[in-house]
């Protein structure tokens, strides 16, 4: 399975070009990161690992977004990287998913979806 497509990667560029009109300043576009949606959205099938991206760098294939897992059930803002994400190997092979199904989600969105599948209650 391809984890990342031309298709979600030209979703981030517009979305960034998007923003940069508006935010003509960098430091400003940290304001906006509720503003921006999850184009890109990363699971492991046999953990509660879920990687959600709401930024993307092509040429470092590096995200910037939410990870929820058993140890930080809530989520955490963070870099991650698609090749690292890539190479994660679960229990008889398994990899690392990206959920086809999932449509550009918001913030809250996000939020609700971390929710759903960590019975996380305090957010």
């Amino acid at each position: 399975m391809l984890l990342m497509t031309k298709t979600i990667e030209k979703r981030f560029e517009k979305q960034d070009l998007k923003l940069r009109k508006k935010y003509n300043d960098d430091c400003t576009l940290i304001d906006a990161l509720r503003e921006r949606k999850c184009f890109a959205k990363y699971f492991t099938p046999w953990a509660n690992w879920r990687w959600y991206g709401f930024e993307y760098n092509k040429e470092l294939k590096q995200f910037y977004g939410i990870v929820s897992s058993p140890f930080v059930p809530q989520g955490e803002w963070g870099y991650f990287n698609l090749n690292d994400i890539s190479d994660i190997v679960g229990p008889l092979g398994m990899k690392v998913e990206r959920d086809l199904y999932s449509s550009p989600l918001s913030y809250e969105d996000v939020m609700k979806d971390i929710k759903r599948y960590t019975q996380w209650k305090n957010y």
